[in-house]
């Protein structure tokens, strides 16, 4: 029933599209977002010390992984290229090939960015880094084919592939970071389960409480200690 809803409203609004809205950018930046895929490692707590006699063997269980996290989340991208496909054929009918040479971005870019995004955890670079960086990127690359249809927009991927060779040679002596791989692991774990506890209740599902520093004003301070008033 959504579905049928969103399509009915999505197509009556193409009907009428508003024209003094950069499309091209709104499109890049969804699109730079959505390319930003999760690298699930599947990793728990306990594998630090059942895994770490094999921690020759982690290179080729990380590529598993990278391939995992690709395919897993590919159709999602497939979805929003779908969704955004009648909008540039309606707005701008002139760049449909332009669109097409952005969907085979869409494509690659995700994929690079999670080699990218290993070897960045490899070197002890922390998450938000990697996800502005390729933002930057897929930003970049889209907009650039989407606005202007110039192929100097797959200078992303080569920028993206560069970073990796870079930092992949700077990592030959690293140990395998279990430390950071297995919190991002539970860090998604626990974002999937909020998602599902969205809809219904999550056996063991608890929140946690984090600290609002910026909050902390509101809080009186408690008054010092006195015996005297017992």
């Amino acid at each position: 029933i959504l579905l049928g809803a969103f399509i009915l409203g999505y197509s009556q609004w193409l009907k009428n599209v508003p024209e003094d809205i950069n499309y091209a950018l709104w499109v890049s930046m969804v699109l730079s977002i959505t390319s930003i895929f999760p690298l699930k490692t599947l990793l728990e707590d306990a594998d630090r010390l059942f895994l770490l006699p094999f921690e020759r063997q982690m290179k080729a269980y990380m590529r598993d992984s990278i391939i995992f996290s690709y395919l897993s989340r590919l159709p999602l991208q497939i979805l929003m290229l779908i969704v955004f496909y009648p909008l540039i054929h309606t707005v701008y009918p002139e760049r449909m090939a332009a669109f097409i040479v952005t969907s085979v971005l869409a494509i690659i870019l995700p994929l690079v960015g999670l080699c990218l995004k290993w070897e960045w955890y490899r070197y002890r670079l922390e998450n938000w880094s990697i996800q502005l960086v390729l933002f930057i990127f897929n930003l970049g690359g889209y907009y650039v084919m989407l606005e202007t249809s110039h192929l100097s927009a797959i200078i992303a991927v080569v920028g993206i592939i560069a970073l990796c060779v870079l930092l992949n040679r700077l990592n030959v002596n690293q140990l395998f970071p279990w430390e950071s791989m297995i919190k991002h692991a539970h860090q998604h774990r626990i974002n999937y389960y909020k998602f599902v506890n969205m809809f219904t209740d999550v056996k063991g599902m608890q929140e946690q409480a984090v600290r609002r520093r910026y909050l902390d004003f509101l809080l009186k301070t408690p008054k010092p200690f006195d015996s005297t008033q017992l």
